[in-house]
Protein backbone atom coordinates (compact mmCIF):
# COMPACT_ATOMS: atom_id res chain seq x y z
CA UNK A 1 0.00 0.00 0.00
CA UNK A 2 1.27 3.55 -0.61
CA UNK A 3 1.59 5.61 2.56
CA UNK A 4 2.24 9.40 2.60
CA UNK A 5 2.26 10.22 6.24
CA UNK A 6 5.67 9.29 8.26
CA UNK A 7 6.24 9.89 11.78
CA UNK A 8 10.09 9.72 12.76
CA UNK A 9 9.84 7.66 16.29
CA UNK A 10 12.46 5.58 18.33
CA UNK A 11 15.00 6.33 15.73
CA UNK A 12 13.55 5.14 12.71
CA UNK A 13 10.65 6.28 10.07
CA UNK A 14 7.61 4.36 10.01
CA UNK A 15 3.96 4.92 8.70
CA UNK A 16 1.72 7.38 11.03
CA UNK A 17 -1.49 5.39 11.88
CA UNK A 18 -3.58 7.40 10.35
CA UNK A 19 -2.68 5.85 6.80
CA UNK A 20 -4.28 3.20 7.72
CA UNK A 21 -7.66 4.35 7.84
CA UNK A 22 -10.50 4.06 5.34
CA UNK A 23 -10.41 6.87 2.09
CA UNK A 24 -12.23 9.90 3.13
CA UNK A 25 -15.38 9.26 0.42
CA UNK A 26 -16.24 6.12 3.09
CA UNK A 27 -15.23 3.67 0.59
CA UNK A 28 -12.00 1.04 2.29
CA UNK A 29 -8.56 1.67 2.45
CA UNK A 30 -6.63 1.79 -0.91
CA UNK A 31 -4.24 -0.92 -1.36
CA UNK A 32 -2.49 -2.84 -4.06
CA UNK A 33 -2.08 -6.39 -4.48
CA UNK A 34 1.42 -7.25 -4.80
CA UNK A 35 0.98 -10.42 -6.78
CA UNK A 36 -1.13 -8.74 -9.17
CA UNK A 37 1.12 -5.68 -9.61
CA UNK A 38 4.57 -8.06 -9.91
CA UNK A 39 2.31 -10.19 -12.19
CA UNK A 40 1.35 -7.56 -14.52
CA UNK A 41 5.27 -6.70 -15.33
CA UNK A 42 5.33 -3.52 -12.77
CA UNK A 43 7.27 -3.45 -9.14
CA UNK A 44 6.14 -1.32 -6.33
CA UNK A 45 7.28 1.71 -7.45
CA UNK A 46 5.11 1.73 -10.02
CA UNK A 47 1.96 2.72 -7.90
CA UNK A 48 3.29 5.33 -6.33
CA UNK A 49 2.64 8.90 -7.68
CA UNK A 50 5.35 10.62 -6.10
CA UNK A 51 8.35 8.53 -4.15
CA UNK A 52 9.54 11.95 -2.75
CA UNK A 53 6.72 11.78 -0.78
CA UNK A 54 4.74 8.22 -0.55
CA UNK A 55 6.65 5.08 0.64
CA UNK A 56 5.19 1.73 0.04
CA UNK A 57 4.53 -0.95 2.71
CA UNK A 58 3.37 -4.43 2.65
CA UNK A 59 0.71 -5.95 4.49
CA UNK A 60 -0.24 -9.83 4.62
CA UNK A 61 -4.04 -10.27 4.10
CA UNK A 62 -4.23 -12.75 6.60
CA UNK A 63 -2.97 -10.24 9.25
CA UNK A 64 -5.47 -7.69 8.18
CA UNK A 65 -8.37 -10.22 8.45
CA UNK A 66 -6.93 -11.07 12.25
CA UNK A 67 -7.68 -7.45 12.59
CA UNK A 68 -11.29 -7.81 11.67
CA UNK A 69 -11.03 -6.38 8.02
CA UNK A 70 -11.95 -8.12 4.72
CA UNK A 71 -9.98 -7.21 1.54
CA UNK A 72 -11.87 -7.24 -1.91
CA UNK A 73 -10.72 -5.89 -5.16
CA UNK A 74 -11.62 -2.87 -6.76
CA UNK A 75 -10.01 -2.89 -9.90
CA UNK A 76 -10.45 1.06 -11.65
CA UNK A 77 -9.81 2.07 -14.72
CA UNK A 78 -6.25 2.83 -14.35
CA UNK A 79 -5.35 0.64 -11.72
CA UNK A 80 -6.28 -3.17 -12.18
CA UNK A 81 -4.63 -4.06 -9.18
CA UNK A 82 -6.14 -1.73 -6.98
CA UNK A 83 -8.35 -3.38 -4.08
CA UNK A 84 -9.92 -2.16 -0.74
CA UNK A 85 -9.50 -3.04 2.93
CA UNK A 86 -13.05 -2.62 4.12
CA UNK A 87 -14.17 -2.62 7.68
CA UNK A 88 -14.09 -0.50 10.36
CA UNK A 89 -11.38 1.03 11.47
CA UNK A 90 -11.25 2.66 14.92
CA UNK A 91 -7.62 4.09 16.64
CA UNK A 92 -7.00 0.71 18.65
CA UNK A 93 -7.65 -1.08 14.89
CA UNK A 94 -5.64 1.40 13.21
CA UNK A 95 -2.67 0.83 15.45
CA UNK A 96 -2.95 -3.18 15.02
CA UNK A 97 -2.48 -2.78 11.83
CA UNK A 98 0.06 -0.55 11.61
CA UNK A 99 1.96 -3.27 13.66
CA UNK A 100 1.49 -5.17 10.21
CA UNK A 101 3.80 -3.17 7.94
CA UNK A 102 6.88 -4.38 6.43
CA UNK A 103 8.49 -1.45 4.61
CA UNK A 104 9.14 -2.03 0.73
CA UNK A 105 10.20 1.48 -0.31
CA UNK A 106 10.61 4.46 1.72
CA UNK A 107 9.85 8.08 0.22
CA UNK A 108 13.24 9.38 -0.87
CA UNK A 109 12.12 13.06 0.12
CA UNK A 110 12.36 11.67 4.12
CA UNK A 111 15.18 13.17 5.87
CA UNK A 112 16.76 12.43 9.19
CA UNK A 113 15.63 15.22 12.16
CA UNK A 114 18.70 16.81 12.98
CA UNK A 115 19.52 15.61 17.22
Amino acid sequence: MEVRYWRWTEGAWSPDSQAFNNSGDGSGMSVHLASSVLAGGSSAGDVVPDLAVFGVVALRVGGLRACGQGVIREPEVNDPHHCEVIGSKSSSVRKKIKALWTPVLLPTGLVVPSP
